[in-house]
């Protein structure tokens, strides 16, 4: 492939589909465990969830000499910089990473674009349209199903492989997994989005308490973090390894 910056998001239209949660993730375990240079850039505003997690951070790595200590181990184990976290919005987004990337003189392999909840967001399918790939998580529950079958609806048959579009190609994949939940439930949902013509990804991410979990103090574990490499065990149990693994080869980086 050749050497350019990649644009994706993880993005749904409906709200607690875990998709903000997974895409920082995500980006913390390619930046600093993989090593690639990640820009993330948060379009949901006003709330910029993803913003104020960094803001955080960044206040608590200035009062805890632990988490200092941890953060600097590992720039010196990996030479892995903290990833910048830019806000944003729908209609600006673009232009605003165009002009940050333009400006760092950083070459950029993927830009994270976190995307507000809501279709209602002026130019929003602008901005799908200039992204290369989409990822969209599938939860199993009818209200959810629906929203989010329309919403990729919309982009696989009004958005990808159009003229003049950049986007390259919408992956469905199914987030917070129960194990208690009945198999032939997703088997169904399942015939539904191949019906569509929807691609689905190999991967399933499972319902993981430790997902909403942030870095509260310099001794515990990471999770949900932007400054520090997700714990490893966790990586392994919520599947997020194989998640960015399928994602890496989908987009031939």
């Amino acid at each position: 492939m050749e050497n350019k910056t990649v644009y994706v998001s993880i993005a749904n239209q409906k709200g607690g589909t875990g998709k903000s949660t997974l895409s920082l993730i995500a980006a913390s375990y390619l930046n600093y465990v993989l090593g690639y240079k990640v820009l993330f850039a948060d379009m949901d505003y006003p709330q910029c969830s993803s913003y104020e997690t960094r803001v955080r951070e960044l206040n608590l790595l200035k009062s805890s000499d632990q988490l200092k200590a941890r953060a600097t181990q590992n720039y010196s184990t990996t030479g892995f910089g903290i990833f910048p976290i830019i806000r944003t919005s729908i209609k600006d987004a673009i232009k605003d990473v165009d002009t940050f990337i333009k400006k760092s003189g950083i070459a950029y392999d993927i830009v994270f674009f976190d995307m507000p909840g809501t279709t209602s967001s002026e130019g929003i399918y602008k901005t799908l349209a200039r992204l290369d790939y989409i990822f969209v998580p599938m939860k199993a529950d009818r209200i959810f199903m629906e929203s989010t079958l329309a919403f990729a609806s919309t982009i696989n048959e009004h958005v990808l492989n159009k003229t003049g579009v950049y986007l390259r190609g919408l992956y469905m994949f199914w987030n917070m997994i129960d194990k208690r939940e009945r198999t032939h439930l997703y088997d169904q949902y399942e015939k539904v989005v191949d019906a569509l013509g929807l691609p689905r990804m190999e991967v399933h991410i499972p319902q993981r308490i430790k997902f909403s979990k942030e870095v509260f103090t310099g001794d515990e574990p990471a999770y949900r973090t932007t400054i520090l490499p997700p714990e490893k065990k966790f990586l392994r149990d919520a599947c997020i390894d194989e998640f960015v693994e399928e994602m890496l080869k989908i987009m031939n980086i």
